[in-house]
C-alpha cells in the first residue's frame, strides 16, 4: 500500500514536469526537429503500458516482487530526479524537440558534467524503474526494445545536428563526458 502511493506520488511529480518546464521558443534560424519527440513517447507510453498490464500475469512476472518494487522506486525516483536537475541546468535552453542554435553556451555543469545526455538518461531509468515496481519481465523487455533504441536513435540526431552547427566546439566538450551511461557509454 506505502509502495503504491510512494509509486503514485513520484508519477506525479513526474508529470508536473510538463507544468513546470515550458519548451523554450526557438529563435529565428533554430535548426529544430520534432518527430523524434513522437517516437520517444510513443516507446515510453507502450513501456508503460505493457509494465502495468503484465503485472498481474503469472508468466511474465518477476520473483520476489516486493524486492524488485522498492529496487524499481528508488530507480524511478532517481529518474525523474535527474530529469528535474538536467532540465534545471538547462535552464531556457530546454525543448522537448530537438533545437540547436549556433549562438549557444553548451552546458557543462550539473550531470553535463559527466553526461551529453542525463535526460535521456533519466527517461530510462525512469521506465526501468516502473517495469521493476510492476515486477514485470515484459515491461523491462520492452525497455529494451522500445525505449533504448528511440533514445540511442534520438541522441545520434541531436549529436549530427549539434556537430554540424557547433562543430569542434561540441566535439571537444564531447570528449571529456560520457554520452549516457558513465564507465559504459
Amino acid at each position: 500500500m506505502i509502495l503504491d502511493i510512494l509509486f503514485f506520488l513520484i508519477t506525479a511529480v513526474w508529470l508536473l514536469e510538463f507544468v513546470l518546464f515550458r519548451d523554450r521558443k526557438p529563435n529565428e534560424g533554430t535548426k529544430r526537429e520534432k518527430r523524434s519527440f513522437r517516437w520517444i513517447v510513443a516507446a515510453v507510453a507502450v513501456t508503460i503500458f505493457i509494465s502495468v498490464v503484465s503485472r498481474e500475469s503469472v508468466f511474465i512476472v518477476l520473483p520476489d516482487h516486493s524486492m524488485f518494487a522498492v529496487s524499481g522506486l528508488l530507480i524511478y525516483s532517481f529518474g525523474v530526479l535527474l530529469r528535474y536537475w538536467g532540465i534545471l541546468e538547462l535552464g531556457r535552453m530546454f525543448s522537448r524537440d530537438v533545437a540547436v542554435e549556433s549562438e549557444v553556451d553548451l552546458v557543462s555543469s550539473g550531470p553535463y558534467r559527466k553526461l551529453r545526455h542525463p535526460l535521456y538518461t533519466a527517461l530510462l531509468f525512469c521506465t526501468a524503474g516502473i517495469a521493476l515496481f510492476m515486477g514485470s519481465a515484459a515491461g523491462l523487455a520492452a525497455v529494451i526494445v522500445f525505449v533504448l533504441p528511440a533514445l540511442v536513435m534520438r541522441m545520434r540526431l541531436e549529436e549530427r545536428m549539434l556537430i554540424e552547427v557547433l562543430g569542434d566546439g561540441y566535439r571537444s566538450w564531447c570528449s571529456s563526458r560520457y554520452r549516457f551511461i558513465p564507465y559504459l557509454y
